[in-house]
């Protein structure tokens, strides 16, 4: 396994630039979180994805009076 060099860091030339990707790969990071969740608390995920095994309970939650609550209200 390769070791990660800090000497970017002590460089004070360089040090902007690892300080902005730095920067940037967080925010990518962050954006990939909040869209992986946004997208796992919908109901499509829950029933297309997660569920698709149990199209039984699927149809069933449907018709249910529970079909105007939210997924994520229960899980």
């Amino acid at each position: 396994m390769a070791k990660i060099s800090l000497a970017g860091f002590k460089d004070p030339v360089r040090r902007p630039r690892y300080l902005i990707w730095t920067g940037v790969a967080l925010l990518v990071l962050a954006a990939f979180v909040v869209v992986a969740f946004s997208a796992t608390s919908t109901y499509w995920f829950c029933a297309e994805v997660c569920h698709k095994v149990q199209d039984d309970s699927i149809a069933a939650y449907d018709r249910s009076s529970h079909s105007m609550v939210s997924c994520m209200s229960c899980h």
